[in-house]
């Protein structure tokens, strides 16, 4: 029977200690290596091994580094540690408490600062033995050690936060900052840690950094964006403007152009980095404002702070100026009906959901931050960004090469004709002019360069046609534009002046562009000859209609009837001459017009229509003899 002695030693050769701390760390002090030093000290007597968790969230206010940064400074700290971040899989020491379980950790060691210790006790044993979203782990004993007392009000290591570092580099106080690394940190390394830290929080060396780029952050009532504004968009030279702001600058293109003192239309004028604040239900003034942003060469970003309606009623209900209920709904359901328009025409979208407390909403908040910081770091330019760069000699020529180069690859790979994608029974491969064989090889019979073997084909079997079309392949040759271009109201109008109306025969022709038709109505319709509209030499007056032969005459085949076919009987049975048929109509002869009489010239060049020209004295005698003639039927 064993000993009550042995069955402990047994327990305790059966068991597995490691020691581990978590942390913010950011940026990491003199403090933070007393906390690792500790860890060391606590797993050297326990026989276990060890481990330092550092946050991986970021945000400009709070945590300016990144997981990534904060390890590679603290190995500078303490070489030998083992120093490992969070991701968004294991964001929680409850989700590493989990994995260390997995690998067969027995007994748990938490080390951390003396004001944490209660909190972290309870944490850690509450969900002992207990599945929730995390996992599961089960401890035989969980101890929680104190790093020391720590006084942010004292001097050294105890008094060093970092909030103090933030705040050190924030002002640029390389001293005082230097003053929360270990001496053993070289000043090269402590400067590289600031510099770190201040890009981070936005403060940024490199003052083109942003250059057209324009945020849109929006939301219903109570939805909170400034959070975003404040934690998520790291850069300290955008400036903010409201959507009423913004769009009367950009209605005044004449003073846009113009310096001022004015610092927000300063922003816009010289394309700095720009925060649109508005409400998600003013819809036709956000995309008013992303069409004239887009106009002057910004790229356009939108984040839709998102909210329940239950959590907007309440914070609305907080505020000193409260809105109406009714209003705060409508206002919160055309908010949320306008989040799918706004995910179609936003190429950069990001959704940001603030229903819960704050606190809880670290990880969003990282990925907003993640977001906005790729979408300012990016040097993409379009071809108005790139214009008003060169014409104020501000674009990089570095930036431009790698541009030029990109969409050299870009097109090389998508339009460029030497380079041809085939779907084969392995997959696509690419081919080009190289691998194919020469059209006039000895493959082939004849002499196809000579075209003696019509049609030519290529091995591909595409044929070439000669003769009228020679040169053209059977396939239809097309022409790709990239980007397409906008069309503008101006040619839409012109479009439609060119439209008329269907003619008697069954199409549509065009406009005349002038007095004489283009269209030749004398050849029955057959197309455009010399000679066609009005004036026509050819025309001769003796020249009788026929019916049966329609085409020899003035009259155009399918047109309307002769419209005297009912009165004068033209036709070869019953023709009458001319002379008579101007003498059955009682009117001026319509061979010798009057001089202010309408009528058909024929001139050197074209034919031309004389208008009407009727003048003041023409118009008396006119009424004159309307008078006489009343005069005499009065006296019958």
């Amino acid at each position: 029977m064993k000993s009550f002695l042995e069955i402990l030693q047994e327990e305790e050769s059966s068991s597995k200690h490691h020691v581990t701390t978590f942390g913010r760390m950011n940026p990491p002090t003199t403090g933070h290596l007393k906390l690792i030093n500790k860890v060391k000290e606590i797993a050297h007597k326990q026989g276990a091994t060890h481990s330092v968790i550092v946050s991986h969230s970021q945000d400009s206010k709070k945590n300016p580094l990144s997981g990534t940064e904060k390890v590679k400074h603290l190995k500078r700290y303490s070489p030998d540690t083992t120093i490992k971040s969070s991701s968004k899989e294991h964001p929680t020491v409850l989700h590493h408490a989990a994995e260390l379980h997995k690998k067969g950790v027995t007994h748990l060691h938490m080390v951390v600062g003396s004001d944490r210790v209660k909190e972290m006790h309870h944490l850690l044993h509450k969900y002992n033995n207990v599945e929730a979203g995390h996992g599961k782990y089960n401890f035989k004993k969980i101890n929680v050690h104190s790093a020391g007392h720590r006084d942010p009000d004292a001097e050294g290591a105890e008094g060093m936060s970092g909030t103090k570092m933030r705040q050190h580099a924030a002002t640029g106080n390389v001293k005082e900052f230097r003053k929360g690394v270990p001496a053993h940190v070289s000043d090269k390394h402590t400067k590289e840690l600031m510099h770190d830290t201040r890009r981070g929080m936005g403060l940024h060396e490199n003052v083109d950094r942003g250059l057209f780029r324009a945020i849109f952050v929006t939301g219903g009532p109570g939805s909170g964006k400034d959070v975003i504004i404040r934690e998520a968009i790291a850069e300290s030279r955008i400036v903010e403007l409201n959507f009423v702001q913004a769009q009367d600058y950009l209605a005044d293109k004449q003073k846009l152009s113009e310096q001022s003192k004015d610092f927000r239309r300063e922003s816009i004028r010289s394309r700095r980095p720009l925060i649109i604040n508005g409400p998600a239900d003013d819809v036709n003034r956000i995309s008013h404002i992303k069409e004239e942003l887009e106009s002057l060469g910004y790229e356009t970003m939108m984040v839709f702070v998102d909210t329940s309606d239950e959590v907007s009623r309440e914070r609305n209900s907080l505020l000193s100026r409260m809105m109406v209920e009714s209003v705060r709904q409508d206002k919160w359901a055309k908010s949320q009906r306008n989040t799918k328009y706004f995910t179609e025409v936003f190429q950069n979208f990001v959704a940001f959901d603030n229903t819960g407390n704050i606190e809880s909403k670290e990880s969003d908040i990282h990925d907003v931050y993640e977001s906005t910081k790729n979408f300012l770091d990016s040097n993409l330019l379009n071809e108005t960004s790139e214009d008003w760069l060169n014409r104020n000699n501000k674009l990089d020529i570095n930036i431009k090469i790698n541009s030029l180069f990109k969409e050299e690859e870009k097109n090389a790979k998508t339009y460029n004709r030497f380079f041809q994608k085939t779907k084969t029974s392995t997959g696509i491969s690419t081919k080009s002019p190289g691998d194919s064989t020469p059209d006039n090889s000895a493959t082939y019979s004849g002499d196809e360069i000579k075209g003696n073997t019509y049609p030519r084909k290529n091995p591909n079997g595409k044929t070439y046609t000669f003769g009228q079309n020679a040169g053209v392949y059977a396939e239809e040759a097309t022409i790709q534009i990239f980007p397409e271009p906008k069309e503008t109201k101006f040619s839409k109008d012109k479009e439609k002046v060119k439209k008329t109306k269907s003619s008697g025969y069954g199409g549509r022709i065009n406009q005349p562009d002038g007095i004489g038709s283009e269209w030749n109505t004398r050849t029955n319709g057959s197309g455009l000859t010399g000679g066609a509209g009005l004036g026509n030499q050819t025309y001769s007056e003796n020249q009788e209609y026929s019916n049966s032969n329609p085409a020899s005459t003035a009259m155009p085949s399918g047109g309307s009837p002769n419209p005297l076919s009912g009165d004068y009987n033209f036709d070869s049975n019953n023709s009458k001459e001319f002379s008579k048929f101007r003498r059955k109509i009682k009117k001026e002869a319509i061979d010798d017009p009057g001089t202010c009489d309408m009528g058909v010239s024929g001139t050197s060049g074209g034919a031309s229509n004389k208008e009407p020209m009727v003048t003041p004295y023409d118009n008396k005698v006119q009424v004159s003899d309307i008078i006489k003639k009343k005069n005499k039927k009065g006296a019958r």
